[in-house]
């Protein structure tokens, strides 16, 4: 694996950890995301239209995988799905938002999350596939 894979997945996973267990602790605990210059009404929006779709573009994604019999050729797979959800939802939710200098950063992030993930899993996928 990449030194670049691994640094992104840590990040990834120091910060969804450390932000699930704020939220099962206190869910109003962050209410806004430190320097993103969001109002507290502006977040809750922004939350419901990224966060929370996200996750239901990626419950879909892999029922509709579990119908056509397809499975996840490396771990990598379901993270990139997750991450790519949420940038689909990013982008829309720009048209509906407004757009801040914030919401263009954290979208292009996601992008480059994506792409490196997405290169990361098809580099896994050939080592997998070069085994057998």
């Amino acid at each position: 694996m990449d030194l670049s894979t691994k640094v992104i997945l840590i990040v990834l996973f120091v910060f969804f950890a450390t932000l699930s267990i704020f939220f099962i602790i206190d869910p109003n605990l962050i209410s806004v995301y430190p320097g993103a210059g969001f109002t507290e009404e502006t977040m809750y929006e922004w939350r419901l239209r990224t966060i929370i779709p996200s996750l239901y573009l990626t419950i879909c994604y892999f029922i509709y995988r579990f119908f056509a019999g397809k499975k996840p050729t490396s771990t990598l797979w379901p993270i990139y799905i997750v991450i790519t959800s949420f940038a689909i939802t990013q982008f829309i939710a720009i048209f509906f938002m407004g757009i801040t200098i914030t919401q263009i950063f954290c979208f292009l992030v996601t992008i480059g999350t994506a792409v490196v993930l997405r290169l990361a899993d098809l580099k896994r996928s050939r080592q997998i596939i070069g085994r057998f």
